[in-house]
């Protein structure tokens, strides 16, 4: 191919990165299109990480390694791609994933044939905690907008994860970065609507990268309570998305109440098993169930009757299930 027109700039985020950080972080090194900057945000870690990378330091002058003085968040740690200096194009890789040695030149070709796409993606496979293959990820379309986009996602026939999706850096430095939900949790597919808007994400249907998929991450094992607050922090802005986008709107509107339904009987669920034996469960985060699901039933529907009946059957539903646990 001919010589590549653009730089990227890579953000790795990590605290204890373990055996999985070297692995992610020559995969990233070994991409065919070097034209790129690597920045690796180390987050106070105690595992030897630190130590590791210290010693990555100066042997290659596209790694620049960023410490953090105090441990932080993982929000806060995120939230520190904002004040660094980027290249034209951007991505985001987890320190447990791997990228295949042509997942940039894929992303360039992608650009070159869709030069106006907002958000660019490749196929992927998930792989488990030993690096053996589970599967392929669910099949995206070449183009998708932000309506179809969610539309996939509540009816759970779309994988997304962090990794490997590539943006323009003045776009995300424009909307503030991924938004400040606990854990990041739901964050990731409010940033990717944002930078959709009225444009759309181009996919490769090649297979460029792998997503790893294990119990010490937190999308493998995500903090319940952040789960579920972070889910209230993602429908109070698709309701601000909706009022924008009347496409958005109507894919609310139909796939919306199973959706939010699915996740907080799951978040009930929790309750109740969280639960010491004999003891009652948290009223006031069941109230909070009960609420977040009529809200969203009120808010999505505009038929108010058939609103009032999407409130009856989640009441209901809700009610029925704790009598069953």
């Amino acid at each position: 191919m001919g010589k590549n027109t653009f730089r990227f700039s890579i953000f790795l985020p990590v605290k204890n990165g373990g055996s999985y950080l070297p692995l992610c972080v020559e995969s990233i090194l070994a991409q065919s299109i070097q034209d790129f900057d690597l920045v690796i945000l180390e987050n106070q870690s105690t595992d030897g990480t630190a130590e590791w990378l210290q010693s990555l330091e100066g042997k290659d002058s596209r790694v620049k390694v960023i410490t953090s003085d105090l441990p932080l968040s993982i929000e806060d740690n995120w939230k520190r791609i904002l004040s660094i200096r980027k290249n034209e194009l951007m991505t985001i890789v987890g320190h447990d994933d791997l990228l295949d040695q042509d997942f940039l030149e894929e992303i360039y070709l992608s650009i070159l044939e869709e030069p106006t796409a907002s958000l660019y993606l490749t196929h992927y496979r998930l792989i488990d905690s030993n690096g053996r293959f589970i599967r392929y990820c669910s099949p995206n379309p070449k183009q998708e907008s932000a309506a179809e986009f969610l539309a996939a996602r509540m009816a759970g026939i779309r994988d997304s994860f962090g990794t490997g999706y590539v943006m323009r850096s003045k776009q995300y430095d424009e909307i503030g970065g991924f938004p400040n939900y606990p854990n990041l949790m739901y964050a990731d597919d409010a940033l990717w609507l944002k930078i959709m808007g009225t444009n759309f994400k181009k996919t490769s249907p090649r297979v460029c990268f792998s997503y790893r998929v294990h119990s010490r991450s937190v999308s493998g094992a995500p903090n319940q309570d952040a789960l579920f607050f972070g889910l209230k922090e993602y429908l109070a802005f698709l309701k601000q998305l909706a009022l924008r986008d009347a496409d958005v709107a109507r894919m609310m509107k139909l796939y919306g109440p199973q959706y939010v339904a699915k996740r907080c009987q799951g978040y009930c669920y929790h309750l109740f098993k969280m639960a010491t034996w004999g003891q009652r469960v948290d009223q006031k985060k069941m109230l909070e169930i009960e609420n977040l699901m009529s809200e969203f039933a009120s808010d999505t529907v505009l038929d108010k009757t058939y609103a009032n009946y999407l409130r009856l059957k989640i009441k209901y539903g809700l009610k029925t299930l704790t009598n069953m646990l």
